[in-house]
């Protein structure tokens, strides 16, 4: 039996809320992460994904835009990766 991952879909409305919303989410995620990092993606201009992801290593947290991708059947660009802060 599979255990689901942690996913949490954001709405925003403006950069302000877009980025209090996204670093509320990945601290959430941060603690149940273990072993592997977590994924923000930008589905939408106004809706993300915050999931944790067994292909980003763990302490990290790694961008990716639906928006900017390519043609069908390829996986997004991934444009940035940068260590969460462990406390």
């Amino acid at each position: 039996m599979t255990q689901a991952t942690p996913l949490i879909t954001i709405l925003v409305e403006d950069p302000a809320s877009r980025d209090r919303e996204l670093e509320r989410a990945i601290s959430l995620l941060r603690n149940e992460a273990t072993g592997c990092g977590i994924l923000v993606t930008r589905v939408e201009f106004t809706t993300f994904t915050v999931a944790i992801c067994p292909d980003v290593a763990y302490g990290l947290t790694q961008e990716a835009d639906l928006l900017r991708q390519k043609p069908a059947g390829r996986l997004p660009k991934i444009r940035q990766a940068y260590p969460h802060q462990l406390s």
